[in-house]
C-alpha cells in the first residue's frame, strides 16, 4: 500500500534499442532514496540532478555520469532527475 503522505514519483521510459530513462521526482522536505529498476543491458548514469551544483547538475548526451549504485539513488529534497542506461 502506498503512503498518502509521501512527496514523490517516479517514471520508468523504456525505449528500445534507444536509451531507457528513468525519472524521479521528489516534492518532500526530506531526501529519498529511490530503488532503481533494472537497467537491463546497460548501466544507470546520470543525466541531471537538479539539487547539485554545477557542473554535476546537468551532464552533455553520452558523457553521463555513472551511478555508484545500481539498486538505488538518493534524490534531495525539492528536486528532480533524469536517469539514462544505454
Amino acid at each position: 500500500m502506498a503512503n498518502a503522505r509521501q512527496k514523490c514519483l517516479a517514471c520508468l521510459i523504456r525505449s528500445q534499442p534507444e536509451a531507457n530513462l528513468y525519472l524521479m521526482f521528489n516534492a518532500d522536505t526530506e531526501g529519498m532514496a529511490f530503488v532503481l529498476p533494472s537497467a537491463g543491458e546497460g548501466r544507470w548514469q546520470l543525466a541531471v540532478d537538479t539539487a547539485q551544483a554545477l557542473p554535476r547538475d546537468f551532464y552533455v548526451p553520452g558523457k553521463e555520469a555513472l551511478i555508484a549504485n545500481p539498486q538505488s539513488y538518493t534524490l534531495e529534497s525539492r528536486s528532480s532527475a533524469v536517469l539514462v542506461a544505454r
